[in-house]
């Protein structure tokens, strides 16, 4: 989804080993920086609707296309406690997207413990720092 919560791109995932294969692709000549993975609370707050559900549970960042499918498949569309979950992938995360969070959200960052995931909670940090609760997992927990 662009920062607006508009569907403008598709991302494929091979999910059986396939040799030199790319592990996922989007459609030729399209690239994701700029978009993100969103659930349907995620959508929801990048349009800039939902907030009054983002104020009763919390918006989940993780990193990279599986984890955002393990995220946002482990709670039902009907639990108003879930939270918004957005997967980011590199150039996924910007300012735009950040404009999108509301104030105050508390935000949980699942990102690798490898220096891809140090980058991502690095520019997330710095856009949402000042404005939004910021906690960290870290090897499954939150620290």
């Amino acid at each position: 989804y662009d920062p607006t919560g508009q569907m403008v791109s598709l991302h494929a995932r091979a999910v059986r080993a396939f040799g030199a294969l790319p592990k996922g692709l989007s459609p030729r000549g399209f690239q994701l920086g700029g978009l993100v993975f969103a659930d349907g609370l995620g959508r929801q707050m990048l349009e800039g609707h939902g907030h009054d559900l983002l104020r009763r549970a919390f918006l989940l960042i993780a990193e990279g296309g599986p984890d955002f499918l393990s995220a946002a498949t482990q709670s039902s569309d009907a639990d108003e406690s879930a939270p918004a979950v957005l997967g980011i992938i590199s150039g996924s995360w910007t300012e735009e997207v950040a404009r999108r969070v509301p104030d105050n959200t508390r935000v949980l960052l699942a990102m690798h413990g490898d220096d891809a995931g140090e980058k991502y909670a690095t520019a997330v940090q710095r856009t949402l720092g000042d404005r939004c609760q910021l906690r960290r997992l870290k090897h499954g927990r939150a620290a």
